[in-house]
């Protein structure tokens, strides 16, 4: 999942803050209404789409309760 471009094709403003070695730092700003756009488009995302590297999803039977 690409959040920077889901998040900006939900109408927030994505800005590159920084580089640090290999990591970019990016700000994101926007309305509460884009905001909620992008809520709604990450919802629709997880529940279409697989998570790697999910442990629960590679091994249901792990018991991570605390």
């Amino acid at each position: 999942m690409e959040l920077l471009k889901i998040a900006e094709d939900s109408g927030l403003e994505v800005i590159v803050g920084g580089r640090i070695g290999r990591e970019e730092y990016s700000s994101v700003h926007g309305s509460i209404a884009a905001l909620d756009r992008f809520v709604v488009a990450i919802l629709m995302h997880a529940t279409t789409q697989p998570v790697p590297n999910d442990p629960l999803v590679e091994n249901p039977s792990c018991d991570y309760s605390v």
